[in-house]
């Protein structure tokens, strides 16, 4: 028995010993040690656990004193009870926070790996890419190729001033690139990438952009054969100013012209003039308005009297000279051949200063004379052209002699600086020199027409004629050269005697306004007509208004120039103009007509095309001209000249027939291709007529004039000149 109960009491005192003791120790135990290598740890601190088995130590004392076997195994039963709850308590804490314990560890280590994963992959990445070539900010991908456009211009920057600059890279070896501006589309720069694929270029913004929105937009073909394309917006104010630059914008929905890939093609947007049906309409007024007024003067006078003298010319009646033997004297000079003393020097026989000048003792005068004189004789029987062109200075050489041939000289000079600074293609020169080829066309036609040579073949020897449209626009240049000086001397014969009385004196007032101002009008049609004519959108059409401000001016002073040359030169002016012409033969009269009517076709082909209206428009325009051949075979009548249209009222008959034509047929057919094209039909109508009308209203009766040129119509005249003229500018302005 006592051996039992000494057992139970054991038992019991190890178990009241061990419940602090694992509670203790769970409380100290490592992260992730496991309980049984704790508790076997004997060196791990343990007093506290003593303290609360003192008091187990004394009941075991009192039953050693006092033996009760049933209370000694109720208490041990009871104390082994409490013992395992607290050992079971015990292993279940141990056990929670051995997992949390592992959770933590997991989580660390789980960490651990990513943070050594991202950093290997960043080694890896710096590893790879080479440290030049990180991108410092969000760029675009590189592996496809990239453009960087710069707007160099503050807000309030006229757009003139406002520079684009390109940087690009990843293009394909020598790829072409174009700049452009939008919404019309305008090429500000183009050329090509090098062998690397790289690229850089610098541009102005036009100054004539207009106020709003519009898209600066590179695009090239990239190294994958992709188009490469970057596109930066821009808004100008309504002062023409930069307001606002928007970087980065969506150009996909923008359609960049194609560049032809010929190195003598113009780097200019291709243009489709039927693409602006209205545009061509009111070119075709323009156009054949012109053409009629100019048909109207050559069928009576055979081409104007600007190159020959005409019947007013040379200031026969102020210079104190006898016409007769001025013109014996030239004609005695040809027959004689350049030795003739006669034609050496020039003695004056009146007291007008300027023949009286010592300005015609200088070198090779009398050289120049008869070149004038027989040019203009030579070239009235081959092309009455050709004539007005040679005679056209006839005033410089008569005020300044030999040394004219400065001006011709000048037009060679800049007509060949012209073709090098386009390299040979076919396109307008850059406009400063435009402007000095037409100031020099205007003082002399002659000299434009050498600079206009000069030019065309600069171009030819250089491969610029790669199609019909690169002849189109030589053409165009040389009209826009030549063309102003020629074509308004042809409204209004400019070339007159000495102004003497009123009458005189409104006529060249009248010249001063009216021959300016159509020559100005002219010149701007011509400028605005040269992006149609050639295919290509020539920046020169945005600066029609300067030149026309040019011509206008130019041909203020060419007015002067004459009117000097009458008053102080009458003499010289004389004998270098022969009055009268000879009249060309037939046969070279026909091929003369057909020159024109080929040419006419050839240049109204690039607006309306190769249609049915263009052909019979051309033929309304020959048949007058063959029947001009034998005009002295159909009868005169003076009172249908007398009611005529001619000039001025020409030129406001023809813009009402165009305005109203224009009118009825953007009615019927709206502004389409047709009826563009149908324009020239009807406008070419008019011009038929009339011409028709002039051979047999050819000429006055001996002595008359016009009917509102007649004395008592001196008042009626001036003003109903005025209204016209008032109204014939605006409906030139307005067409």
């Amino acid at each position: 028995m006592r051996s039992r109960a000494s057992h139970r009491i054991m038992v019991a005192a190890i178990a009241l010993l061990a419940t602090p003791l694992a509670l203790g120790l769970s409380l100290v135990i490592p992260a992730g040690m496991s309980p049984a290598t704790a508790i076997s740890t004997e060196d791990e601190p343990g007093a506290p656990a003593d303290e609360p088995g003192a008091p187990a130590d004394e009941p075991a004392a009192d039953q050693e004193q006092e033996p009760n076997p049933d209370a000694a195994d109720e208490a041990a039963d009871e104390a082994a009870d409490e013992a395992d709850e607290a050992a079971d308590e015990a292993a279940d804490e141990t056990d929670e926070a051995a997992d949390e314990a592992a959770d933590e560890t997991d989580q660390a280590a789980d960490e651990a790996a990513d943070e050594t994963d991202a950093a290997a992959d960043e080694s890896a990445d710096e590893a790879e890419v080479p440290e030049s070539t990180q991108p410092e900010v969000e760029a675009p991908d590189t592996s496809a190729g990239s453009v960087v456009l710069t707007v160099r211009g503050s807000i309030g920057t006229p757009a003139g001033d406002v520079g684009i600059v390109v940087d690009g890279s990843g293009a394909a070896p020598g790829a072409q690139y174009s700049l452009w501006v939008f919404s019309q589309p305008q090429l500000l720069t183009s050329g090509a990438a090098d062998a690397a694929g790289s690229f850089a270029a610098s541009a102005q913004l036009p100054s004539s952009l207009t106020p709003g929105d519009h898209t600066v937009v590179l695009e090239t073909t990239g190294s994958d054969g992709q188009a490469l394309k970057s596109a930066t917006g821009i808004t100008i104010g309504g002062d023409g100013t930069l307001q606002g630059v928007v970087q980065g914008v969506d150009a996909s929905q923008l359609v960049v012209p194609k560049l032809s890939d010929n190195p003598k093609a113009p780097k200019y947007a291709p243009v489709a003039p039927l693409d602006n049906p209205a545009a061509v309409a009111a070119t075709a007024i323009a156009g054949l308005t012109v053409a009629t007024v100019i048909g109207v003067a050559g069928g009576s006078s055979q081409g104007g009297n600007s190159g020959g003298g005409g019947s007013n010319g040379g200031g026969s009646e102020g210079g104190g000279i006898d016409a007769e033997v001025r013109r014996r004297k030239g004609l005695r000079g040809q027959e004689k051949g350049a030795g003739s003393e006669e034609n050496q020097s020039f003695v004056p026989n009146g007291p007008a200063r300027g023949d009286n000048s010592r300005l015609y003792r200088t070198p090779g005068l009398g050289l120049v004379d008869r070149l004038s004189f027989a040019s203009i004789v030579v070239m009235s029987s081959k092309s009455p052209l050709a004539a007005r062109c040679f005679g056209d200075a006839a005033p410089l050489r008569a005020m300044f002699g030999s040394i004219s041939l400065v001006v011709p000289i000048a037009g060679v000079i800049l007509g060949l600086v012209a073709g090098f600074s386009v390299d040979g293609i076919a396109q307008p020169a850059a406009v400063g020199l435009m402007i000095a080829l037409i100031a020099i066309g205007i003082l002399d036609a002659f000299a434009g027409l050498l600079a206009a040579l000069m030019f065309s073949m600069v171009v030819v020897f250089s491969g610029g004629i790669i199609d019909a449209a690169s002849v189109r626009t030589l053409a165009g240049v040389a009209l826009l050269i030549v063309g102003p000086g020629v074509i308004g001397g042809s409204f209004r014969d400019i070339r007159r005697a000495t102004v003497q009385g009123s009458v005189e004196l409104w006529e060249r007032l009248t010249d001063l306004i009216v021959v300016p101002l159509l020559g100005a009008w002219v010149t701007f049609n011509i400028a605005g007509a040269l992006p149609g004519l050639g295919g290509s959108a020539f920046p020169i059409a945005d600066e029609a208004g300067l030149l026309a401000v040019v011509v206008l001016v130019g041909l203020v002073l060419k007015i002067l120039v004459e009117d000097a040359a009458a008053r102080w030169f009458p003499e010289r002016l004389e004998s270098i103009t022969p009055r009268e012409r000879d009249e060309a033969p037939s046969g070279q009269r026909i091929v003369s007509a057909l020159l024109r009517a080929g040419t006419f076709a050839f240049i109204s082909a690039a607006f309306v095309g190769n249609v049915w209206q263009l052909w019979v428009a051309s033929l309304l325009f020959l048949i007058p001209a063959l029947c001009e051949i034998i005009a002295d075979k159909f009868p005169n009548s003076a009172r249908l000249w007398q009611v005529l249209p001619e000039g001025v009222p020409l030129v406001g008959v023809m813009l009402i027939v165009g305005w109203v034509a224009s009118a009825l047929l953007v009615g019927a057919l709206g502004e389409s291709p047709e009826y563009a094209q149908t324009m020239f039909v009807i406008l070419a109508v008019p011009g038929f007529l009339l011409a028709l009308l002039g051979l047999i209203g050819r000429e006055p009766d001996e002595g008359d004039t016009r009917w509102y040129q007649r004395t008592r119509m001196t008042s009626p005249y001036r003003i109903g000149g005025v209204l016209v003229l008032l109204a014939t500018s605006y409906l030139a302005l307005n067409a």
